[in-house]
């Protein structure tokens, strides 16, 4: 399970922390822990979204957000529950 509710948006830090801004300086993350509290599984989930992003590349040529993602409170900050993309599939993909 993927649970991102807070990576990167605290408002303490943050102008606008529930804006995707891929130019945002790249600050140091926990998300897979830190020393001998490190996720065992962390280089296998990164190799795994490496592989899916490649993947997804490869076989979209456009995705386009339609409408802004609905979040629904959980424990620590909002989890996306809704978001609709428009996606064209690559019709030229090499096998």
């Amino acid at each position: 399970m993927v649970l991102i509710p807070a990576v990167n948006r605290d408002p303490a830090h943050w102008s606008d922390p529930d804006a995707f801004d891929i130019t945002r300086p790249r600050q140091r993350n926990f998300s897979f822990g830190y020393g001998m509290h490190s996720c065992p599984g962390a280089q296998l989930a990164r190799m795994e979204m490496a592989i899916a992003l490649e993947t997804l590349i490869e076989r979209v040529t456009d995705i386009t957000l339609i409408e802004i993602p609905t979040r629904d409170p959980v424990q620590k900050g909002a989890a996306p529950t809704r978001m609709q993309l428009s996606i064209t599939k690559n019709t030229t993909i090499r096998r």
